[in-house]
């Protein structure tokens, strides 16, 4: 079967699958430092104790969550660049540990 696309969108849409893996990787890449910081207290264990399994846990949950909230926003017809914007500055208090239980919905993401 031969493909009716052409070369010019292969290229776009490994492109796309490439910038996806990127902000996947990114995304996943500052979740696991952030939890990690925020949670583990003592490195030199050999494994986690049950506080930082659970403080792990939340944390994930609240960053995937945030994370949700951001791409449906993102997704929405009409919000254009205040969006692009709002995204940011979750992203930063996200990075920043400002964002705790109900802060993104403060800024807008909901």
């Amino acid at each position: 079967m031969q493909s009716t696309m052409s070369k010019q969108e292969q290229e776009q849409r490994v492109n796309n699958a490439k910038n996806e893996i990127s902000a996947f990787s990114d995304m996943y890449n500052r979740m696991l430092k952030q939890c990690f910081e925020k949670c583990v207290e003592h490195y030199h264990d050999g494994e986690l104790a049950l506080g930082e399994n659970v403080c792990i846990d939340r944390c994930v949950s609240k960053y995937v969550s945030a994370q949700e909230k951001v791409g449906a926003t993102m997704t929405k017809p009409g919000k254009g660049r205040f969006c692009r914007v709002q995204v940011a500055t979750v992203s930063f208090m996200m990075d920043a540990s400002l964002v705790g239980p109900g802060r993104a919905e403060t800024v807008g993401v909901t």
